[in-house]
């Protein structure tokens, strides 16, 4: 290899590099949160038979994700609620 060949492969590499480093976190946050929401939709909509009967309930919490890149940042996390998953709970609670 001489120096005009990697001078090049030098200028590729930079290039290279600095495409990875304008990628928008910000946006592939929201993105990757817009498909949770959908997830969730698509949930609620197979279980709304269930839900409607009242066999169970859904809910969601606030939880806190940390990214190398995005950095901290909140996302909905569902929850299911049964008659025996409350009970379980307020179970734990008194004894606890």
């Amino acid at each position: 290899m001489d120096v005009k060949e990697f001078d090049e492969f030098v200028k590729r590499e930079q290039e290279a590099a600095s495409g990875v480093a304008s990628v928008d976190w910000d946006g592939e946050r929201e993105e990757w949160l817009s498909y949770l929401d959908k997830l969730y939709k698509k949930v609620e909509s197979l279980l709304r038979k269930y839900v409607s009967s009242g066999q169970i309930q859904l809910g969601y919490r606030s939880v806190e994700l940390n990214e190398e890149n995005i950095g901290s940042y909140a996302a909905k996390q569902m929850i299911k609620i049964t008659q025996q998953s409350l009970f379980q709970l307020i179970m734990e609670v008194a004894n606890g």
